[in-house]
């Protein structure tokens, strides 16, 4: 679904940013909404549309670099270890892998392992 922006449109939000746009999608807002939902995982849309890997989160800070920490030990102590991942409930906590860009996971490959 492409929706572009008409220049009367572009006035309604200049003048009010706040502008509520269901006015304008009318029922296919709603048909998009289902559509996302039925085809997302588990309902969440967020990184289905970006690609992205869910994180466990909000986490404290200590608390991943104490796991981030441990993963990096465990890699070092490892013999022919390159890449370490931690997840918990199908949601990334931690993940180890080279600091040299092409040999790093992407968010595609990370998907199909979890």
């Amino acid at each position: 679904v492409i929706f572009s922006l008409t220049e009367k449109i572009q006035a309604v939000y200049l003048q009010n940013p706040n502008y509520d746009l269901n006015e304008v999608l009318g029922a296919s807002d709603n048909v998009m909404n289902t559509l996302l939902d039925d085809l997302s995982p588990a309902g969440n849309v967020g990184p289905y549309l970006t690609g992205a890997i869910e994180p466990i989160g909000p986490i404290r800070e200590d608390i991943r670099d104490s796991t981030s920490n441990s993963l990096v030990t465990l890699c070092q102590i490892t013999p022919n270890t390159v890449f370490a991942i931690m997840l918990a409930h199908e949601k990334l906590l931690s993940i180890v892998q080279p600091g040299y860009l092409p040999h790093q996971l992407k968010s595609s490959d990370l998907r199909i392992l979890i």
